[in-house]
């Protein structure tokens, strides 16, 4: 078997590739066809795996294979399952929780080497809200690569029996640059260390770290399920057996969970993969139609507007404003519903939002004795909503006697602090991390509406609710 010796003209082509995809990364306005240095890997990886193969044409068939694919394996795989081992570390120490749950999806597709396959639904809603970036979107290239291994060898023997133009197939590797600088300190301290090692080592010792590594994964991957498992079930039960420990688990449950709980049990979906988009509420069988309009909080309130056919506190505010290209949008679009509305539009009045990066802080800062008010302080945005607050006063005031505010102010409003109150005596928020309300959330404002028996709609039998 001779040597392949290394062609200047191809590292040339290589080097080009790399430029283009990185500079398409880096500076996509300046570089805006640099993805093309993808199609140069596709075409250079497939020639390369082709000259190997090639190469050890003289061998046995059995062994030709096996030494092929018993190099791809010391190449990449230990590589391969160090990236995703570290990455997760990383995904639980820098992350978002609420990014928790998609990038583990996507690290189990990684282990299996499925990265390339179609976006589902709760992909793209978390990759809208710029919380979940796919940390292993990378892998979808090594996807393609290892799946091109499991059917090269076989193509290139195939081809062998008829011509060597046969014997060239899809391979390709690319290289996903997002911090040139830092990936190159990287690749050299794991070459020095790790790679240099493994390289060594026979390949049962290889197969035993990949081994390993694998079972590191699978336990990072899993880390909920596994801490569930030894702490017990994620219901929260009676409040008084709440502790703070228990609290902080289940707001962090609540906000891993955060795009499953928008799913309505009740409802029946036209996009099944999806809460978004139509569903009818089944099981009612009033003579009445009620339809609800809006972003992710309309999937939130789902299974309330199922329980209860709506209470309501409307706040007025006569001073609207004046020339406001906002409003008059607002204006428009209500003009547009209120068309095809039989007796009454609801609309969800504004509220402060919770600051995301204080929700899980709350038990930490109660366990250390913070007072609940200097609590509140850090925790309610108090910027904007008020305006917001006053176009609302004046579109319902414009729309007339078919047009209802819903307000829930009163629902998270403290007399004592003189503040919104975002979580209970428990330490239990009411808002996950992508200010959707939690399960405790939902419970307290049904909660809140029966004790202080605000303006409502009396029990009127709903025929079918749409969202």
């Amino acid at each position: 078997m001779s040597k392949i010796e290394k062609r200047a003209d191809l590292q040339g082509i290589r080097g080009i590739a790399i430029i283009s995809v990185v500079g398409f990364h880096f500076f996509p306005d300046y570089v805006p066809n640099g993805y093309l240095g993808v199609d140069q890997f596709f075409v250079l990886s497939g020639f390369l795996m082709s000259m190997l193969l090639q190469n050890s044409s003289d061998q046995p068939v059995l062994s030709q294979v096996i030494q092929f694919y018993s190099k791809r394996f010391k190449r990449i795989v230990p590589l391969y399952f160090l990236l995703i081992g570290g990455s997760m570390i990383s995904l639980y120490c820098k992350f978002p929780e609420v990014s928790w749950k998609t990038n583990k999806e996507a690290g189990k597709r990684a282990m299996i080497f499925m990265s390339n396959r179609r976006r589902t639904a709760e992909e793209d809603y978390f990759q809208m809200l710029s919380l979940a970036i796919d940390i292993f979107t990378h892998t979808w290239s090594l996807s393609v690569e290892v799946q091109f291994y499991l059917i090269l060898p076989l193509i290139y023997l195939l081809g062998r029996l008829f011509s060597k133009n046969l014997q060239y197939g899809y391979y390709f590797l690319i290289a996903l640059v997002t911090c040139l600088a830092a990936s190159i300190l990287v690749s050299i301290a794991i070459h020095e260390t790790f790679e240099k090692w493994y390289s060594k080592q026979g390949l049962g010792t290889v197969t035993l770290v990949t081994l390993a590594l694998v079972m590191v994964n699978l336990v990072l991957l899993n880390k909920d399920e596994i801490m569930d498992k030894l702490k017990g079930a994620k219901d929260y039960g009676s409040p008084d057996k709440m502790t703070l420990e228990k609290a902080a688990r289940l707001n962090h449950l609540w906000n891993l969970n955060d795009y499953g709980s928008l799913f309505v049990p009740a409802c029946d979906y036209e996009s099944r993969n999806s809460p978004f988009g139509w569903c009818r509420h089944k099981n009612l069988s009033g003579s009445l139609r009620i339809m609800i309009i809006g972003n992710s909080w309309a999937a939130n309130h789902g299974t309330m507007f199922h329980q209860e056919c709506g209470r309501f506190v409307t706040i007025g505010d006569d001073s609207g404003p004046t020339g406001d290209l906002i409003y008059e949008i607002m204006r428009r679009q209500m003009k547009k519903l209120i068309k095809n509305v039989g007796r009454k539009m609801y609309i969800l009045d504004a509220m402060p939002r919770p600051n995301i990066e204080v929700i899980e802080r709350i038990v930490p800062m109660i366990g250390r004795g913070i007072g609940r008010g200097d609590i509140d302080n850090l925790l309610v945005n108090h910027t904007l909503y008020r305006t917001a607050r006053r176009r609302y006063a004046q579109l319902v005031n414009d729309c007339g006697k078919k047009c209802v505010l819903v307000d829930y102010n009163p629902v998270f409003w403290n007399s004592t602090t003189r503040n919104f109150r975002f979580y209970d005596e428990q330490g239990l928020s009411y808002f996950t991390t992508t200010t959707h309300l939690t399960p405790r959330g939902i419970e307290h404002n049904n909660e809140e509406t029966q004790k202080t028996k605000v303006q409502k709609i009396a029990h009127i039998k709903i025929d079918a609710i749409f969202m």
